[in-house]
């Protein structure tokens, strides 16, 4: 595996592995230009004209005229014809070679060219399960999701259109230019490899990512994500996100400094099961540390010295001594070291399981290379389901901290809610702010479900999105099918009772796919689709009869007609997605 890894990555994001074909591609630069003295020359004549008619001044300032072996008087009048008479010089050529590269799921040629890219990086191992790669990087160690592209893509080899339209973008967005004058010749070789990108969440739950050479976004691999990498992003945002609504109900339920205790026992019973059962014992002794404000000299910080605290605790010491190597940084060893040595009544109680340490020592190994790859040491096999129950029971009796199957909240984060209920091609299809828009009225729908109560601001957020994104599609909707529109049935539809007051002006914007009201569209579209009814944006509007709402709408449903009313609408502008 190539690796291609060249930008300054950002803070906090993740790291990718883009498949993608890289193609050598030649240019024949042609051009009229002058060797080093004629410049020279060239430069000084510019700067004081007095040169051009004084050969022995100009040698002098050459340094030419005191070297024997030249005619320097021949040779500058030779210089200062060609160089006052630009058509008798000789044209020059110069093999020039880049590299342009096409992503090879969707088959777009990036907009980066390259020149002189000749170092790769090999992995360093990783976790196939998961799709992960190591590898190192001027001395800094990398963990990357990778993407593998199908096995028969189909994709072609760039067309010379392709390749200027990649050169001008690069050239639109990049400080090193590339003339697109060149004689450039169709790729034909080329060599498989990965190109080293991060991707970052930002606050309104979005996934930016940097173009693989510096760290600036790129909107075309946006653009590719979303459109062919669903699966991955859906992972990142799992792995990536506490949704707020989870870090509140535990706060609630197990107090402030338990809540991430609480979160990665609930992570034991799904995956990772060592590394989620190490976060939890890590951060209930950062609690148990931080709570009694238990602090340790370095000078008493040696294996030997915690080794003895342990022992006097009546814990058995097999393999881990190597559990007593304290830096005093935020992580177990060092935490586990302070309680150890102030003889902390709550690590007492872990002590009537005496094998404890050597069953944490044994987790801990685990993780390390579950997280950090690498093999097991000889004479240590991985811990069983029984082992990590043991210490996962224990953690829980002991911290009063108790997680059930089946009770894992649902989240508050909007875009996460949107993703599981509204399919990916429908998502592709619908703008960024309607996604928005959505997502809010999701996250909206979700409180309410929760506090079984309508507020002015969650009523508001639910009606106002399912308003604007049902409006947008079904002017669409019309746009696409406006042959099937007749005036006869629009007449007939505007009888409807509900529609009979939407005005004309209104309805004459809605049938040319322009902006109208929402009431309008829905004349339209009853007009193409007279079997259909729509009640339910019916009810839609009438709870829209303020653009601010007020305690009078919220009186004209309750909790559970408004979740119906949100499940009705959703499928329409599913189905309606389905037909643009």
């Amino acid at each position: 595996m190539k690796i291609l890894s060249r930008e300054n990555h950002r803070q906090g994001g993740k790291h990718v592995l883009i498949p993608c074909y890289l193609y050598e591609i030649v240019a024949n630069k042609s051009y009229d230009g002058n060797n080093i003295l004629e410049e020279a020359v060239a430069k000084i004549i510019e700067i004081d004209p007095y040169y051009n008619n004084n050969i022995e001044k100009l040698a002098e300032i050459l340094g030419l005229k005191n070297n024997n072996d030249i005619d320097y008087r021949a040779l500058l009048k030779l210089v200062l014809n060609k160089i006052n008479n630009p058509t008798t010089q000789e044209l020059r050529e110069e093999i020039v070679q880049y590299q342009i590269y096409q992503e090879r799921r969707s088959g777009e040629v990036l907009n980066i060219v390259t020149q002189d890219v000749d170092r790769f990086i090999e992995s360093s191992g990783g976790n196939k399960s998961k799709n992960e790669i190591l590898f190192e990087r001027d001395g800094k160690n990398f963990k990357a999701k990778v993407v593998y592209p199908p096995i028969s893509s189909g994709i072609s080899i760039p067309t010379l259109d392709q390749v200027f339209k990649a050169v001008a973008m690069h050239n639109k967005n990049n400080d090193f230019k590339i003339s697109e004058n060149l004689d450039l010749e169709i790729p034909k070789h080329k060599e498989e490899i990965y190109l080293h990108c991060q991707i970052v969440l930002d606050e309104n739950r979005k996934f930016n990512i940097t173009n693989g050479f510096n760290a600036a976004s790129s909107l075309q691999l946006e653009s590719i994500l979303n459109n062919h990498y669903g699966d991955l992003l859906k992972n990142l945002r799992a792995e990536n996100h506490i949704d707020e609504k989870q870090e509140n109900n535990y706060k609630q339920n197990y107090g402030d400094l338990r809540d991430v205790v609480a979160y990665n026992l609930q992570r034991f019973a799904k995956e990772n099961k060592c590394q989620y059962l190490y976060n939890a014992y890590e951060k209930y002794f950062a609690y148990l540390v931080q709570k009694n404000e238990y602090t340790m000299h370095i000078s008493l910080s040696k294996p030997e010295f915690i080794k003895d605290c342990a022992e006097q605790m009546g814990f058995t010491i097999n393999q881990a001594r190597l559990l007593f190597i304290n830096d005093n940084g935020d992580n177990l060893k060092s935490y586990l070291a302070k309680l150890l040595f102030h003889k902390d009544v709550t690590l007492n109680r872990f002590a009537k399981k005496p094998e404890f340490l050597n069953l944490l020592f044994m987790l801990h190994n685990d993780r390390n290379i579950a997280l950090h790859g690498g093999g097991i040491e000889k004479n240590n096999k991985p811990m069983d389901i029984k082992e990590l129950n043991i210490l996962k029971e224990l953690l829980e009796s002991i911290s009063n901290i108790n997680t059930k199957e089946g009770k894992e909240t649902r989240s508050h984060n909007g875009m996460i809610l949107l993703e599981q209920e509204v399919p990916r091609k429908v998502l592709n299809r619908l703008s960024d702010d309607n996604i928005e828009a959505l997502a809010e009225a999701f996250r909206a729908l979700e409180v309410c479900k929760d506090n079984q109560d309508l507020s002015l601001d969650v009523f508001g957020d639910i009606t106002h999105g399912l308003y604007k994104v049902c409006e947008s599609v079904m002017r669409q909707y019309i746009q696409i099918h406006k042959a099937s529109i007749r005036e006869m049935d629009i007449e007939k539809t505007r009888k409807v009772e509900w529609l009979s007051k939407v005005g004309e002006h209104h309805i004459k914007k809605a049938k040319q796919g322009e902006n109208a009201t929402l009431g309008a569209y829905v004349v339209i579209y009853l007009s193409i689709n007279q079997d259909e009814d729509l009640l339910y944006v019916k009810q839609l509007l009438e709870l829209r009869a303020h653009a601010n709402p007020t305690i009078e709408d919220i009186k004209k449903t309750s909790v559970d007609e408004l979740k119906k009313l949100h499940e009705n609408i959703i499928n329409f502008i599913v189905k309606i997605i389905y037909h643009i």
